[in-house]
């Protein structure tokens, strides 16, 4: 398996979920790759490029996700107005119709989970077994 994909709307608590697993495993050597920290014209390709170039175990996080042949993608979907109230809080504003642009956009996922709070165990589950087949 390349990585790991964590998906899910802005404001849905990927960051958050992916903090808490990393303070939970100080001792792994593992890549985190945030597409935030990607920025100008060619955002998505290098964002790829760095998947691609980058050896697992690896966390890569994105909105919608990329397609890639080997990886195992979790949606983190909280309720919609949850959403809604995080971006307000941190942005200013919230923009439903980029929002929903953003869902009709996203790759497929293997796994959906509904709180940040999930996310540590499910990424502890599947970086721990990196040859494990996941349906």
């Amino acid at each position: 398996m390349r990585g790991v994909q964590v998906i899910g709307l802005p404001g849905s608590g990927k960051s958050y979920g992916v903090e808490l697993w990393e303070k939970q495993n100080t001792n792994l050597s593992v890549t985190y790759l945030d597409i935030r920290n990607y920025i100008g014209t060619y955002k998505n390709k290098n964002f790829i490029q760095a998947i691609k170039r980058n050896s697992p175990p690896l966390i890569a996080e994105s909105a919608c996700g990329v397609l890639l042949q080997d990886s195992t993608s979790i949606l983190l979907k909280p309720p919609i107005q949850l959403i809604y109230q995080q971006l307000e809080e941190r942005e200013g504003h919230c923009d439903p119709e980029y929002l929903s642009i953003l869902e009709s956009i996203m790759i497929p996922a293997q796994y959906i989970i509904n709180t940040a709070h999930d996310l540590p165990g499910l990424l502890t589950l599947l970086l721990d077994k990196p040859n494990a087949q996941h349906s």
